[in-house]
C-alpha cells in the first residue's frame, strides 16, 4: 500500500506541475512588435497618413461693431443698414445678441432690430424686390423709451440652415443708435 500511495501522490503532483504550465499566461515583451493592418474592401479603405492637425471647432464668437442705424421705420425695407454678412458654415446653433447706445433721448418709443437674411439668391430677391425676409433670424431690443441710454436684446437660439447670412438693421425711434450684434456659433 505504501508503494502504491507514493505512486498516486507523484502521478498527481506531475498532472498537477503539468497543467500549471500549460495554464499559464505567457510571458509579455517589453520589446517592439510587428503589426499588419488589413484594409477593408474599397468603400472602407484606408490609405495615406491619418493624423489631426487642428483641434476641432465647437463653437466661434463673432461680432459686428459700432454699427449705426439711424431711425428707419420697419417697414420701409429699402432704407434698411447693411450690417455685413456673418457666415455661419459648419456650425448648426446660432445665438444673437443685440446691444447699444442711444444718441440723445428718445421721444418716440421703438425697436431696435437685426435680422438674419440668408445670402441666397431667391431669398435676396424677394427682399430686395418685395421686402419679404424669408427664413431670417431675429434679434432686437424693443420698446425703447426716454431716459435709456443703452439697449439689449434678449437672446435668442437658432438652428442655422444656410452658410452665409446678410444683417439687415432698422430702428424703429427717433433717435440715431450705434449698435453691437454679438453671433455666438455653436455645436
Amino acid at each position: 500500500m505504501k508503494r502504491r500511495a507514493i505512486v498516486t501522490l507523484t502521478l498527481t503532483a506531475l498532472v498537477a506541475l503539468g497543467w500549471t504550465l500549460i495554464a499559464s499566461p505567457p510571458a509579455e515583451s517589453q520589446d517592439v512588435s510587428f503589426v499588419r493592418v488589413t484594409n477593408f474592401p474599397t468603400p472602407q479603405l484606408v490609405s495615406g497618413a491619418v493624423e489631426i492637425s487642428n483641434t476641432i471647432r465647437q463653437s466661434e464668437a463673432l461680432a459686428l461693431r459700432d454699427i449705426i442705424v439711424p431711425p428707419v421705420p420697419a417697414r420701409q425695407t429699402t432704407r434698411w443698414v447693411n450690417a455685413g454678412t456673418i457666415e455661419t458654415d459648419g456650425f448648426p446653433n446660432i445665438v444673437l445678441s443685440l446691444h447699444g447706445e442711444i444718441k440723445g433721448e428718445v421721444t418716440e418709443a421703438g425697436d431696435v432690430v437685426a435680422l438674419l437674411i440668408p445670402v441666397e439668391q431667391s431669398v435676396t430677391e424677394a427682399f430686395e424686390q418685395r421686402g419679404q425676409t424669408h427664413f431670417s433670424m431675429r434679434v432686437g431690443a424693443e420698446d425703447l423709451r426716454g431716459g435709456m441710454a443703452f439697449f439689449a436684446s434678449d437672446q435668442p437660439r437658432y438652428t442655422v440652415a444656410f452658410p452665409t447670412y446678410r444683417v439687415w438693421m432698422y430702428n424703429g425711434t427717433d433717435k440715431t443708435v450705434t449698435a453691437h450684434l454679438f453671433a455666438y456659433l455653436t455645436n
